[in-house]
């Protein structure tokens, strides 16, 4: 049974989702503290890591950028980054049953070529990214 206390703490909880929901790429990097060059940091490790799969999901994205176990809610988050059109110039999407399960980096070619059309696009030629 839910008592009224964790009822509290479970309707907390939910409001802090459906705002993480809504939050646009720069205010879900603001929250995790992972600027563009931090991204193209963790896109690097993970094509570097001979030992692996080349995967990464959001907990394992916040746990590489600050070596700390990620909550709930900055799991969520840093995967709605990764689900970003920036995030995309160093990750493709891993489906399961239609379902996007994890993030695969790129190859060094591919995220060139992604980080040029990304660029060149009027309304990114701002973008921190490109300037990276």
């Amino acid at each position: 049974p839910i008592t009224p206390d964790n009822e509290r703490k479970v309707a907390a909880l939910f409001d802090e989702f459906a705002v993480a929901l809504e939050e646009g790429p720069s205010d879900l990097r603001k929250d995790l503290d992972i600027s563009p060059e931090l991204l193209q940091m963790a896109w690097e490790e993970a094509i570097e890591d001979e030992d692996s799969s080349h995967e990464i999901t959001g907990k394992s994205l916040v746990e590489l950028i600050h070596a700390h176990s990620a909550s709930a809610l900055d799991a969520y988050k840093a995967w709605r980054l990764l689900r970003t059109e920036s995030s995309h110039i160093f990750f493709k999407e891993i489906k399961s049953h239609g379902r996007v399960v994890a993030f695969k980096a790129k190859t060094t070619k591919a995220v060139e070529n992604a980080k040029r059309a990304f660029c060149t696009k009027a309304e990114n030629a701002e973008e921190d990214l490109c300037f990276v």
